[in-house]
């Protein structure tokens, strides 16, 4: 008998540490930067009437619309993937006021029209844009903000990198949780 084997007896007092499986699970961010975006797939659905506890926070949920969950693959600037996103767009013309109390588009409603400008279809109908996102590559923005324990959003963005590295380690060993979003489309130039 081989007398490197451990026997199922021994490891009954063995455990999985709960960082090792967070670390282990974590979804992949990427830090804030214009990236090429290849999309892979969409799904199209109807938000439901009632918010999921992440559109409350987020005050970007609109009861019965119609929204596009698009997801696209990052690459740098060597074509290497570095990671995926998913975000909303609709067609759907939603409003919001901003800062300054002025109506301007969500922005689910600002990325699909910048989706149809990047791809140059005009008047297409909507499922010609979605086969064509699958199509073709895209420039997006992607911002990375970090969710704190009791759900709200936060930036690690600085004056300068080092700042922002020595924030974004805080907020990670703080707990905080790391996430993309989407903020912009344009075409590859």
């Amino acid at each position: 008998m081989d007398d490197n084997v451990v026997s199922l007896g021994e490891l009954y007092d063995q455990f999985t540490s709960d960082e090792q499986v967070r670390e282990a699970t974590a979804f992949k961010t990427v830090r804030d930067g214009t990236y090429r975006l290849r999309g892979t797939d969409f799904i199209v659905r109807r938000s439901p009437m009632e918010p999921p506890a992440y559109a409350q926070a987020a005050q970007s949920h609109v009861p019965g619309r119609v929204i596009a969950r698009l997801q696209a693959t990052l690459l740098d600037r060597e074509g290497t993937r570095i990671g995926t996103v998913f975000f909303n767009a609709s067609w759907e013309v939603h409003r919001r006021p901003n800062r300054q109390g002025e109506l301007t588009l969500d922005g689910p409603s600002r990325l699909w029209g910048q989706l149809v400008k990047s791809l140059d279809m005009g008047t297409a109908p909507v499922p010609h844009v979605l086969k064509a996102f699958v199509e073709y590559s895209l420039m997006g923005t992607v911002v990375e903000s970090f969710k704190t324990p009791e759900g709200s959003l936060v930036s690690a963005r600085r004056p300068t990198v080092e700042a922002t590295e020595q924030a974004r380690e805080e907020y990670l060993d703080a707990g905080y949780v790391p996430v993309n979003f989407v903020m912009g489309l344009s075409r590859v130039k």
